[in-house]
């Protein structure tokens, strides 16, 4: 029994030392894990890793990159100030004042991109296709090219794919401008936003099925003209769906031109009510409980094969 006690006594120091260690080295982790994503937030580290990765985009690109800064606000927000990204023919591909992204980088973690806020301002896209060939593709030939061709790998079922969780994220835009240039098709898709704002309630990105609570559109000028008759190749597009539950227009201009068929409406105040459009088969339908316009003008032109003209189209709206 003496030798049982001696045992038992001499054995607690031993694991009184082992819980100390962990408990410290936990406790030492922990604060090189705080101290890392507090340097993280320091301006001098952001300019750092902000000259770091314009730098890195440079070499990757081979075309001129500026990054004005990148600031991490833990686990808050990311966001992007003063960047500039020019094509191989040095022509602006895309200018960003001002990008903030609200989300929650522990859900990372959990291969989880979950994004709560997205904020655009003072930003413009230029983008232009020719012989099939985007002004962008040099990006994607880039990355790509780091990939070299290996055995295959048995795919490992039980792994989770990354997750995009666009659900309630709020969307805002202030002077952006949106370009694309698609001379195989012969059309222009021109966006000139001034102030946009709403409120993704559901998004599928499986089903391209889309619902917002709330649009709010303003200033703004939007064009999508094609001066040739599409080339059928016997493939429908991809279905898609969007139901706007409510959304207000004012002082905008919209123009929707085709070999087929012209919309041009200058929107002094519309509102709208349930709107739904959906896609299947290329052919699309188009409902709403109601569509309320104010001080607009609105006129349609189209070919004899429709066999509308624009009285039946205004005739629908409240003007």
């Amino acid at each position: 029994m003496q030798s049982v006690a001696r045992k038992n006594v001499k054995g607690k120091p031993m694991w009184r030392r082992l819980l100390r260690f962990l408990l410290y080295s936990g406790c030492i982790l922990l604060v090189l894990l705080m101290l890392t994503l507090y340097a993280l937030t320091l301006p001098a580290v952001q300019q750092l890793l902000t000259n770091k990765a314009e730098t890195f985009l440079q070499e990757k690109f081979g075309t001129r990159v500026e990054i004005g800064a990148i600031r991490l606000r833990f686990p808050y927000s990311v966001s992007l100030e003063k960047f500039l990204l020019e094509d191989q023919q040095g022509d602006t591909l895309a200018r960003v004042g001002s990008l903030v992204v609200s989300t929650d980088l522990w859900k990372l973690l959990d291969q989880t991109i979950q994004l709560k806020k997205i904020t655009l301002e003072d930003a413009a896209i230029y983008l232009h296709r020719k012989d099939s060939i985007y002004n962008f593709d040099y990006i994607v030939q880039a990355f790509a090219s780091d990939t070299t061709v290996e055995a295959p790998v048995p795919t490992d079922t039980t792994a989770s794919a990354w997750k995009l969780q666009l659900d309630l994220a709020k969307i805002k835009l202030n002077k952006v401008n949106f370009l694309l240039r698609d001379d195989d098709a012969a059309s222009t898709t021109q966006a000139n936003i001034g102030i946009a704002e709403t409120v993704i309630a559901k998004a599928d990105l499986k089903t391209l099925h889309f619902e917002l609570d709330g649009l709010t559109l303003a200033d703004s000028d939007i064009r999508l003209v094609q001066t040739k008759k599409s080339v059928d190749d016997g493939k429908p597009g991809p279905a898609y769906g969007l139901l706007l539950k409510n959304g207000d227009i004012s002082r905008s201009h919209i123009v929707y031109s085709t070999t087929e068929l012209a919309l041009d409406a200058t929107l002094g105040k519309t509102t709208l009510d349930n709107l739904y459009v959906q896609s299947a088969n290329d052919i699309m339908a188009i409902q709403a409980k109601g569509i309320r316009v104010e001080s607009s003008a609105v006129a349609a032109f189209h070919s004899d094969a429709f066999g509308l003209n624009s009285h039946d189209i205004v005739g629908r709206l409240h003007v």
